[in-house]
């Protein structure tokens, strides 16, 4: 079963570089393997998608991971494929071929300050949804876009009063999070470890955090592919996640017939 049986161009990915064994596959996950819900709780990932992660990890040497905004526990539920390397919550979470590393120093005291502020604001907003995180928050306001200008106002001002976080704009989403950590430094952080070392980094990306991601696959002599409309500084472009992933299947195809040439 392929994407393009659900009605999206099985060629998405025909004006992007040819795929090459030297590459390391860096995958955001919202909007990207997946299409976005309307609630973070409602996204799936399709066994077709699944297996062409998988397929990639094996073909590429073990050089792809996942780089999210979400938790590595969620991903894990979601993905369902615990050998991948994970870089969750924005980079400050990471996991290298199941060996996680320690993370950051967070003072726990100030995360439950801003969860408790988000959630007694959302409280007096109806259709806002608190999203709680290891070392932040996130309130979504995919259901209230009424509520988009008044939503960032309130992240920003609890940004002011911690200046420890920072406000990390999102698609329907006003995130709080440390300062310090981002995308551009997962990608950095693996790709000074094997299997990553050495290889072409390519970051795929939908939101306005993974600019940080094509940036640091652009300066490590990679490139960015873009999801979407909007200013980036990636150097290629697709239109949709539906795209997106029907180029990750093409890769694997591309890759496989060398294998299957050898095995002639």
């Amino acid at each position: 079963m392929t994407e393009g049986e659900f009605g999206c161009n099985i060629k998405g990915g025909e004006h992007l570089p040819s795929v090459g064994q030297n590459w390391a596959l860096f995958l955001d996950f919202d909007g990207t393997l997946v299409d976005l819900a309307p609630t973070p709780g409602a996204v799936c990932l399709s066994p077709a998608v699944r297996f062409s992660t998988l397929r990639l990890f094996h073909l590429l040497g073990g050089a792809v991971a996942i780089v999210t905004g979400r938790t590595l526990s969620e991903i894990d539920r979601f993905v369902g494929l615990p050998d991948l390397p994970l870089a969750g919550s924005h980079g400050l979470e990471m996991r290298t071929l199941r060996k996680s590393k320690p993370q950051p120093i967070i003072n726990r005291a100030i995360v439950a300050d801003v969860i408790a502020s988000a959630n007694t604001f959302a409280a007096e907003h109806a259709g806002l949804l608190v999203e709680e995180k290891p070392a932040g928050v996130g309130i979504h306001y995919r259901a209230r876009p009424d509520l988009a200008k008044l939503v960032v106002e309130h992240v920003h001002g609890l940004a002011k009063q911690f200046p420890e976080m920072e406000l990390i704009p999102g698609k329907m989403l006003a995130e709080l999070h440390p300062r310090g950590v981002d995308k551009g430094k997962a990608v950095t952080a693996f790709m000074a470890e094997p299997p990553f070392k050495g290889r072409i980094p390519v970051f795929i990306g939908d939101d306005l955090t993974d600019e940080d991601g094509f940036a640091a696959a652009s300066s490590l002599g990679g490139f960015g592919i873009k999801i979407g409309e909007g200013e980036t500084v990636a150097q290629y472009r697709l239109p949709t996640a539906c795209a997106s992933r029907n180029a990750i299947h093409q890769w694997v195809d591309d890759l496989s017939v060398p294998l299957k040439q050898a095995s002639v």
